[in-house]
């Protein structure tokens, strides 16, 4: 079990920090425990009197000093010691009743206030790599046919289809023959004329020179009798009405409308059919999320790097990291999201919390003692190298020592859960952990993966 010095991100699942040392000449840069044996290794670890002995102590218990160097000291773990991954254990460093050497202590003096200190959380194991893939077993029988499924929507309905031609009108039927006009009533007769009356008597001519006086007129004498007024003649008989015309033909049936838009061909069985975007119409087929109740994330994109070569990050003081890629896609992105091999995008409506998980490693260098770790850089909308910006997670900063194991020297990893958008983009970065050695080019065995995880 090995502990190694860690950046402390809040992408970290397993948290190491330093303690602040008392002298600035004595550090504590990494320990780890390999049979019994406690390796420390750090700077300053000589003491200028070689009759003074640097003071160890675990968890308050004070270590017998097998071996001391500048760089390194080891000591003896009490018998039956274990390390509990997820436990928190304090390694102190210091010098006893050494005047001339910061951190020194005399008998009875408080070792937090007084030496270098390392404050360390055993890891959980690293996961093996992926087994080869067993031989394909024998088909099994094919199970009942499952349930039919509900009926879908129905269509939109077909357009009404053009109004056929009008009929021809129907000729007009004959005009029926004028009737007999009635003759004319007879004139009655002219009523006779009165009679005239008698002409007045003249008078005697007067005297000469006087006048006589007027004769008196007679009398008008009555009017005849009025006539009487003829008979009216008889109305003839109306005409005979003439035949109705035939009824037109019947026009020619309009053509069919097109179907209405109903569900879309394809999808497997235990497929369900999803919206795409807001767009009418715009659906796919897509597999629902496993688990019960509806619980638990869903793996949205799993895929390795598998074949050819892979990327060769630059030394750790470049400020142009190198975007990693994954070219076998094991579970492809649905529902609108999209993976480009190496830019997740969020897709239309797949707004929420997302868990991200990239690994890496490398083969050792030659020697093996001269392989470099790779530190990874989790980036959101392309900011690929920002110490100060949120839109980046930057996985621990990895060193190696010849403790070891073979093949697992060059590697590294980030993990973080951010809250992302539609259209926000994921794309991992690297760079390697030494300010000098370059790593070496990423393996592409499958062993390099990248994770995402819808959580809700």
């Amino acid at each position: 079990m090995s502990f190694q010095r860690k950046l402390c991100t809040t992408s970290m699942l397993i948290a190491a920090w330093y303690a602040a040392p008392a002298a600035a000449d004595l550090q504590i840069h990494s320990a780890s425990i390999v049979s019994g044996t406690l390796f420390i290794d750090g700077t300053e670890f000589t003491p200028p009197s070689s009759t003074i002995e640097p003071l160890i102590q675990l968890n308050g218990t004070t270590l017998s000093v097998l071996q001391v160097s500048d760089d390194n000291l080891q000591a003896r773990v009490p018998s039956g010691f274990q390390l509990a991954p997820g436990v928190s254990y304090q390694v102190y460093v210091s010098s006893l009743g050494d005047p001339e050497r910061f951190g020194s202590l005399t008998t009875g003096e408080d070792l937090a206030k007084n030496s270098a200190s390392l404050a360390l959380v055993a890891p959980s194991g690293a996961t093996g790599a992926t087994g080869a893939t067993g031989a394909t077993g024998a088909a099994g029988a094919r199970g009942a046919t499952g349930a039919t499924g509900a009926t879908g929507a129905a269509g939109l309905k077909g357009a009404t289809g053009a109004t056929g031609a009008a009929g021809l009108r129907g000729a007009t039927g004959a005009t029926g023959a004028a009737g007999a006009r009635g003759g004319t009533g007879a004139t009655g007769a002219t009523g006779a004329a009165g009679a005239k009356g008698a002409t007045g008597v003249t008078g005697a001519t007067g005297a000469a020179g006087l006048m006589g006086p007027t004769g008196v007129t007679g009398g008008q004498g009555p009017a005849g009798p009025v006539g009487p007024i003829g008979m009216q003649g008889v109305q003839g008989a109306p005409g005979l009405q003439g035949p109705i015309g035939p009824v037109g033909p019947i026009g020619a049936t309009g053509a069919t409308g097109a179907a209405g838009q109903g569900v879309p061909t394809g999808g497997t069985a235990g497929q369900v059919l999803s919206k795409v975007d807001g767009t009418d119409y715009n659906t796919q087929w897509t597999t629902p999320a496993s688990g019960g109740g509806g619980g638990g994330g869903t793996v949205v994109l799993r895929a390795n790097k598998l074949g050819g070569s892979g990327e060769s990050c630059p030394v750790a003081v470049s400020t142009n990291p190198v975007t990693l890629s994954f070219n076998n896609v094991l579970t492809s992105p649905g529902n609108g999201s999209a993976w480009n091999g190496s830019s997740f995008t969020v897709g239309e409506g797949q707004d929420g919390l997302y868990w991200v998980q990239v690994r890496v490693h490398t083969p050792d260098a030659s020697p093996a003692t001269n392989t470099v770790g790779v530190q990874l850089t989790l980036s959101i909308n392309d900011t690929p190298y920002s110490p100060y910006s949120d839109l980046n997670i930057y996985g621990p900063y990895p060193a190696q020592n010849s403790n070891t194991i073979p093949g697992t020297k060059g590697k590294g990893e980030v993990i973080g859960v951010v809250p992302l958008s539609a259209g926000d983009r994921i794309k991992t970065y690297c760079i390697g952990g030494n300010s000098s050695t370059p790593p070496q080019p990423l393996a592409a065995d499958g062993g390099s993966n990248i994770t995402i995880v819808k959580m809700n």
